[in-house]
Order: C-alpha cells, then sequence, then structure tokens
C-alpha cells in the first residue's frame, strides 16, 4: 500500500474509533491534513483534501458509513469489518485527491493566471470591482513578479515603461494597497493577493468579496493586512 492510501485508512480508522462526543469527523481531517503535510507529499497545501470534501459533502458520509460495514463473506478480509468497503473508501478519497490536484494545477497555469490578473486590473480601472482605479503600469508589475518572484523597486521602471519618478509612485501607491509588500523600505518587492483580488485571480477557490473605494490606511512595509491572504 502506498503511502497516501496508508494515511487516508488511519484517518478513516481514526472515525471509526470515534475518541471524541462531537468533531470526530473535522479532526480526523485535520490529523489527515497534517500526517500529509508532514511526510512531504508533493505539492499539499497548494491542493487540499479537505476542499475537495467539502464539494461532496453527501458523497463522503456515504463513504465513511460503508467502511464500517462488516465482513462480507470469506473473502472480505480477515477482521470483523469489510475489507472491500474500506477499499472504496480509499478509492474515493484518491479520487477527490486526484480531483483537487487537477483543478489546481489548472488553476496555476501561467497563461490563464497572467490573463486573470490583466482582467483584473481591466475591471478595476472600469469601475468595475468596487475598488479604486489602479495606476499605470500596474498589470505589467503583477505579471513580472507573478514570473520572477520578487525584483528590485529600480527595475519597475523598465517593466512598466516609464521614468524612476512616476515608478516610485507607482509602486509605493501599491505596497499603500497591500498589493506588494517587501521587508524593508528600500527592499525587494513582492507580489501580494488582497482578498478581493484573490477571490477574481483564483475563481471558485477564494469567497467573492468586495470592497468601499477607499484606500486603507498606510502600514508598515512587509506587515500583512487582515483581509490578505
Amino acid at each position: 500500500m502506498g503511502l497516501l492510501p496508508c494515511l487516508l485508512r488511519n484517518s478513516h480508522r481514526l472515525v471509526w474509533i470515534h475518541p471524541f462526543l462531537d468533531g470526530n469527523g473535522r479532526v480526523s481531517r485535520l490529523v489527515l491534513d497534517g500526517a500529509i503535510s508532514s511526510c512531504g507529499i508533493s505539492g499539499y497545501g497548494l491542493w487540499n483534501i479537505s476542499r475537495g470534501l467539502a464539494r461532496s459533502v453527501e458523497a463522503y458520509k456515504e463513504n465513511l458509513r460503508h467502511a464500517d460495514m462488516l465482513r462480507q463473506g470469506q473473502y472480505d478480509g480477515k477482521g470483523d469489518l469489510s475489507a472491500g468497503a474500506l477499499r472504496s473508501f480509499v478509492e474515493y478519497m484518491l479520487t477527490i485527491a486526484e480531483d483537487q490536484i487537477d483543478y489546481m494545477s489548472s488553476l496555476l497555469k501561467m497563461d490563464g493566471l497572467t490573463t486573470r490578473l490583466e482582467n483584473y486590473v481591466a475591471f478595476a480601472n472600469k469601475r468595475m470591482l468596487g475598488i479604486e482605479e489602479l495606476p499605470k503600469g500596474s498589470a505589467q508589475i503583477f505579471k513580472h513578479l507573478l514570473i520572477h518572484g520578487e525584483s528590485q523597486r529600480g527595475s519597475m521602471a523598465q517593466v512598466i515603461g516609464a521614468g524612476e519618478r512616476t515608478t516610485t509612485k507607482v509602486v509605493q501607491e501599491l505596497l499603500k494597497r497591500d498589493f506588494l509588500s517587501t521587508p524593508s523600505p528600500k527592499g525587494p518587492i513582492h507580489l501580494r493577493f488582497p482578498a478581493h483580488m484573490a477571490s477574481y485571480v483564483f475563481p471558485d477557490l477564494m469567497p467573492v468579496l468586495s470592497i468601499n473605494k477607499t484606500i486603507p490606511a498606510k502600514r508598515k512595509a512587509g506587515r500583512p493586512s487582515k483581509a490578505s491572504i
């Protein structure tokens, strides 16, 4: 049995033991998330099995109930419970995991991601998203940082094709509005995703949010806002 099927089997058995009066399902999913993360299974955190279960609650409960089925004849395992039913539960959970991996893989494809960033800026500038208009060059900065991870502020002038003074104003505005972060006043900049931006750029992953047409008060560089991820 592979690592992930083994973890899934143990997750079900934790529910079967039923150690708490309430919250056994939630605890088992937390334990499963922690176990998968600690085992270093590739990409976990970007994809999450609990999200998939939340999208098929009734099927999840049904598979849990069936995994408690008594042994069905002499060829159905060696214990008191049905080995076939437990196998079906594990196969169901693997299907959910595969679905979430495929979903996040499609969501994070660079061409689609950059297109959604461009559309976000375009719609914001048409006042269609309930936020203040973004400064000219925002889309180019977002795409550049998405690809490169971080950049020095001075390199942004070449990215947006503007002078140093204009570029500084653009960067400062995006920092103030939590679209960028930096570890220090003169340090490199990174792309951030405020909640209202994340709900558009990552559809069906983040809840759809809108904000008032106000700019949040300026915070210390690099300090995360409550509405950011």
